[in-house]
């Protein structure tokens, strides 16, 4: 059985390099613009108008063997995915101690949540990102378990702020990292002088970091930047938030979109502005909760019913076990793993307020993998206190997941216009 399931990843890894497209799709084009520009800018001036070059300058130098940038891309994310999954086989085995049937229901697991996003082999920094970002995680998890010095916050803080540099994604785990050690602090009564000064230590250092990323854009441009996909020359009145908002505003009138059939585009954005105003559309996502707060819950619901879908259509029902060890405080390794469930599922009800039902899931790659590891490692856990269902539980897992494993297979194989696509 377990032949089979590896089989097939390698099968469906390889399916999709040699379908890989030889054109540029979606934010590549961004990343190989921005990667392009630091042959004729310094990099100062790339820093103070947002370019990502945490990612875009390895892109650069990667391309400058002769390979051209969107292979230089694909080479970056098919290294980073082979490293994301041996990382995580070394988390699963030295954090987590999964061992024998629990180990490799848990890599095959991981494997089809990554292979089905169809985010191995492309020119963006999804798998990139991950495989760095998932070790600050790992590590800060471990200093709340041990209850680290605040020095060891800190840089930590600072790590992880030094990922803005990656993709602005890292602010919302820096707000889920607060909002989850709050609440395990909290429910283990232990919000002590000494935890708090842990906290400021990791807020202050993350802060600092990112005031010196942002130095030359507050100097230059009197604004902070980041990943700005909004070309100068659009001359649009909108911004981000706007476009999802509208995004989702025509999807509920059954309107068409005219980007990609995905977006509100930005000519529809101005055209509505210029219509109803400029404040018909919230300016960002707090203003947003004021401008129609019943707009706001029910597209974050649906965009919430949409993620769960999508997660047990990937990886089973390992996710949702995570929710039930919050309940077992007694674990004596309750407070890692606590920690890591709160930080996801705050980072993910983040998000949804952010993008409402829009959803892009290799946004989403790290609570997915996160969540279900810890999910296994609740089944492990349930299995060596003798609980009768722990088997049951397992079975029921293995099974969706060999479900998953033939339409897998049976998706890439029968369409392999699929191997093109990513969201």
């Amino acid at each position: 059985m377990l032949f089979i399931f590896y089989s097939s990843a390698i099968a469906i890894t390889i399916f999709i390099i040699l379908h890989a497209p030889v054109y540029a799709i979606g934010d590549e084009k961004f990343y190989i613009f921005s990667a392009k520009s630091l042959i004729k800018n310094t990099l100062y001036y790339e820093l103070s108008i947002g370019n990502p070059l945490g990612y875009t300058y390895l892109l650069y130098l990667v391309s400058q063997t002769g390979i051209g940038y969107l292979y230089a891309g694909y080479i970056i994310t098919l290294i980073s995915s082979v490293a994301l999954f041996s990382g995580i086989m070394i988390i699963l085995k030295k954090t987590f101690g999964l061992k024998e049937a629990y180990l490799h229901l848990s890599a095959i697991t991981i494997l089809f949540a990554m292979l089905i996003g169809n985010i191995i082999c492309i020119a963006s920094d999804d798998m990139y990102y991950s495989a760095i970002f998932i070790w600050i995680i790992i590590y800060l998890a471990e200093a709340v378990q041990k209850n680290k010095s605040w020095k060891y916050f800190a840089l930590i803080g600072a790590i992880m702020s030094l990922t803005l540099l990656i993709r602005p994604l890292t602010y919302l785990y820096f707000a889920g990292s607060i909002i989850s050690f709050l609440i395990i602090s909290l429910a283990s009564k232990d919000l002590y002088l000494k935890n708090i000064l842990r906290i400021s230590a990791f807020a202050s250092a993350f802060i600092i970091m990112f005031t010196v990323q942002q130095y030359p854009s507050i100097k230059e441009r009197g604004k902070i930047a980041f990943e700005n996909k909004i070309s100068d020359t659009l001359k649009t009145k909108a911004n981000w938030t706007q476009k999802n908002t509208l995004t989702t505003i025509i999807l509920a009138k059954g309107g068409t979109l005219e980007e990609d059939n995905k977006r509100a585009s930005w000519k529809q954005c101005d055209e509505y502005l210029s219509k109803y105003g400029n404040d018909a559309l919230p300016q960002n996502s707090f203003s947003r909760l004021i401008w129609n707060p019943l707009f706001v819950l029910k597209y974050a619901l649906i965009g919430f019913l949409k993620i769960a879908d999508t997660y047990f259509m990937h990886t089973g029902f390992a996710f949702v076990l995570p929710i039930l060890f919050l309940f077992r405080p007694k674990d004596k390794y309750y407070k890692k793993y606590a920690f890591i469930t709160v930080l996801m599922i705050s980072s993910l009800l983040i998000y949804l307020f952010e993008a409402l039902n829009h959803i892009e899931n290799r946004h989403l790659i790290l609570p997915h993998i996160l969540l279900s590891i810890c999910g296994v490692y609740y089944l492990q856990k349930l299995k060596t206190e003798g609980n009768k269902y722990a088997d049951i539980l397992a079975f029921l897992q293995l099974f969706a997941m060999f479900i998953i494993m033939i339409s897998s297979c049976k998706f890439f194989f029968l369409h392999p216009a699929g191997a093109v696509f990513y969201n």
